[in-house]
């Protein structure tokens, strides 16, 4: 079925003021009284409830849309209706911005053309000259206003608007303090940016450059970021400090590791120049059970020093005296210890007297001033055969005693040789030469080398012992 509508020759505003301007300042409603006619052809009115689509365009076909909406259930009686155009969508303000504009319908999805023209009425003619009740249609014309006289102190010039300043010298120019509840300044705005002016006062985003944050009052601060501050362990109070604690007591520094992994005071761990390894100095005098933690291993004692390589020609600890030029307790990197002396080659070495008041225990080899005794041990032997035994004495003048003995009775016995019969024995072992380095000992028939102590005969030596005493 095709359907036609047929609109009156005009529409109006739902409201217009015929009063005075100065009783016109209530809001002009967004909707417009439309009224028309709705036949059926040729022409029999049509009754009802119906579906219609109203929209605004800006020319007469095609053009822009404006505004639309759809009013489901019209009622139509005898072709008769009345509808409010905007009561489903509102209609913007900004529809009406130009002076030609478009009406469209379209009825249970027929489009009813052509299109109507939107036009006034006659005291609409009146309000295109009023903005406010504050302005007559008499005022002059001005580009520039000042509501100064009715106490505002607000000022309009070429586009600038002051406040306070009758020549505003930017868009919004405040002579006096201003407040707001929010600001937006989006260009240049970066997370963590901060607002910064130049010498005229033109402000601008840009990133902080100065250190913020907070901490406590007393405490030694630190960089908790690249640009923030906050509290580092560091306590000072007075002249004192604490490490650790906030009560260094009468101590200038106090350090304290208490409840905390291995409870060390204070670890210094030291790379010299040119070394690959390092050492650990750890200090604690306020603990029984204390240690300092090196690179793999955890060390106890309230004073451990520990190296991580060999620091020979560094030293891992050094007392000295008379002003820096005596040494008077020394420890090597390889753990050699010398009191008097910083060159120690023995485990201990002494330079001047000991006095011992306990006793004296000594699981190696006594080498008494100026003798020195080379001892290495038993080595198993065989029939006919030069073995060499490096001494290291550094001198041929040597008492050498050499011992012999059978592993499996467990019997041992002295040579009969001593060191006058060098080159010639017919049994047993003998010394074959002798150096400031090392002594080749010979062996011939070894089958009677050892006596045996409990039957009063001889049996076979199967190891020997050779004992060295430098007489120089």
């Amino acid at each position: 079925m095709k359907t036609k509508a047929v609109f009156s020759v005009a529409f109006f505003l739902t409201v217009y003021c015929a009063l005075t301007a100065g009783q016109c300042l209530a809001a002009v409603p967004p909707l417009i009284s439309y009224q028309g006619v709705l036949t059926q052809s040729p022409g029999i009115p049509q009754n009802g409830e119906f579906s219609m689509v109203f929209s605004i365009h800006s020319d007469s076909s095609g053009g822009d849309l404006l505004w639309s909406e759809t009013q489901d259930s019209v009622l139509v009686t005898r072709g008769l209706f009345s509808v409010l155009l905007g009561s489903v969508n509102p209609i913007p303000d900004s529809t009406f911005e130009e002076p030609n504009r478009w009406l469209e319908v379209e009825v249970e999805g027929s489009l009813l053309l052509p299109r109507r023209q939107i036009v006034s009425v006659g005291y609409a003619f009146h309000s295109r000259f009023t903005d406010t009740a504050d302005y007559a249609l008499s005022a002059p014309r001005d580009d520039d206003w000042d509501p100064d006289t009715a106490g505002l102190n607000i000022y309009r010039l070429t586009g600038n608007v002051g406040i306070g300043t009758p020549s505003p010298q930017y868009r919004l120019d405040v002579a006096g303090t201003g407040q707001m509840t929010g600001f937006n300044m989006p260009t240049g705005a970066s997370n963590g940016h901060v607002l910064t002016s130049d010498a005229t006062g033109a402000g601008t985003w840009q990133v902080p450059t100065g250190i913020r944050g907070s901490g406590t009052a007393n405490y030694i601060p630190k960089f908790a970021d690249e640009t923030s501050l906050g509290n580092s362990n560091i306590y000072e109070t007075g002249d004192n400090v604490g490490i650790g604690t906030t009560d260094p007591g009468w101590s200038r520094l106090r350090v304290t590791n208490r409840g905390t992994a291995n409870n060390q005071g204070i670890n210094i761990e030291i790379a010299p120049v040119g070394e690959t390894s390092d050492i650990d100095f750890g200090l604690n005098v306020d603990a029984t059970s204390t240690n300092v933690t090196g690179t793999s291993t955890t060390y106890g004692g309230l004073l451990s020093v520990v190296a991580n390589g060999a620091q020979d020609d560094l030293g891992l600890m050094r007392l000295i005296y008379d002003g820096g030029n005596s040494t008077a307790f020394y420890v090597r990197g390889d753990g050699n210890v010398g009191i008097g002396t910083n060159t120690p080659d023995q485990k201990l070495e002494v330079d001047g007297n000991a006095h011992i008041t306990g006793d004296l225990t000594v699981d190696g080899t006594i080498n008494p001033f100026p003798f020195r005794v080379y001892d290495g041990g038993w080595f198993d032997v065989s029939d006919n055969t030069n073995y060499p035994v490096p001494h290291n004495l550094g001198t041929t003048k040597l008492l050498i005693t050499i011992y012999a003995r059978n592993v499996s009775s467990g019997d041992n016995c002295i040579v009969r040789y001593m060191d006058n019969d060098i080159g010639g024995a017919n049994n047993g072992p003998f010394l074959h030469s002798i150096s400031t380095t090392q002594l080749i000992i010979r062996t011939q028939d070894m089958s009677n080398a050892c006596f045996r102590v409990a039957n009063n005969g001889h049996q076979r030596a199967d190891q020997l012992r050779v004992v060295a005493l430098a007489l120089e």
